[in-house]
């Protein structure tokens, strides 16, 4: 007769929820980092992770940006591969927020709850993929095309020259993929925009309509000096205030 099966009894091990500091202030726990715990992992810490972001509306604000410890980074990454990568782009208010339509432009990481509370949607001027990495990726809304290589890093234009090509047939010759992009922007802070399309604003990320060609340049124009205003906000001339 075959010697019966032998049971091997171990303890169980203790829950996590059991022994850790859940003191805010220590460490921010999530499901993933229990996980991890439970498994035996152990973070590294990294000082390039230390971050400089935008937190909230003209607040900038220390981050630790690290895949390894955010729950979710999301195509930021891709955005802002190290700190020496500069970008820019503009936040806008994600459909379904509790928050009203509202865009801002942000040169660095920013918080996609931009608002305090509600997501929130970047849209970046470029993106950036390991020179290793091959062709270049698709990224949101606006495409890719080759750029520059900065320390690794294969810039992408987030502006496709089919765009490009096609509001230069609209609006002329002399329209830039910068120019495009500070004409979004624009209009995104149009009120009369904003009004007509209210309803749409709240279910849906913003439609660009074609505008006449004198209209483009106008908000192409605005679109710029509110990008420089909105990023450089630390650097303008303070408006003379009687308090």
């Amino acid at each position: 007769q075959p010697a019966p099966a032998l049971t091997v009894w171990r303890a169980p091990k203790p829950p996590v929820d059991g022994f850790i500091n859940t003191d805010p202030t220590k460490f921010s726990w999530n499901r993933a980092d229990k996980v991890q715990l439970a498994r035996g992992r152990t973070y590294q810490a990294r000082p390039a992770a230390l971050r400089a972001g935008a937190y909230r509306p003209f607040t900038r604000q220390h981050v630790w940006f690290d895949p390894e410890l955010n729950d979710m980074v999301y195509r930021m990454p891709a955005m802002f591969p190290t700190a020496a990568h500069e970008n820019y782009g503009f936040v806008v208010v994600a459909p379904g927020s509790d928050k009203e339509f509202a865009t801002l432009a942000v040169e660095r990481l920013p918080d996609l709850s931009m608002w305090g509370s509600g997501p929130s949607q970047f849209f970046a001027r470029y993106t950036y993929e390991p020179v290793s990495s091959g062709s270049a990726q698709e990224s949101l809304d606006f495409g890719t095309s080759d750029g520059d290589v900065i320390d690794g890093y294969r810039r992408l234009d987030n502006i496709t020259d089919e765009t490009l090509t096609a509001y230069r047939e609209w609006y002329g010759e002399d329209v830039t993929k910068d120019g495009i992009f500070a004409f979004v922007y624009g209009l995104l802070h149009s009120p009369d925009y904003r009004a007509r399309f209210a309803a749409d604003l709240k279910r849906s990320l913003p439609r660009i309509p074609r505008v006449e060609a004198v209209d483009f340049a106008a908000f192409a124009e605005a679109g710029q000096q509110l990008l420089d205003l909105h990023i450089g906000y630390e650097d303008v001339e303070p408006w003379p205030l009687t308090v």
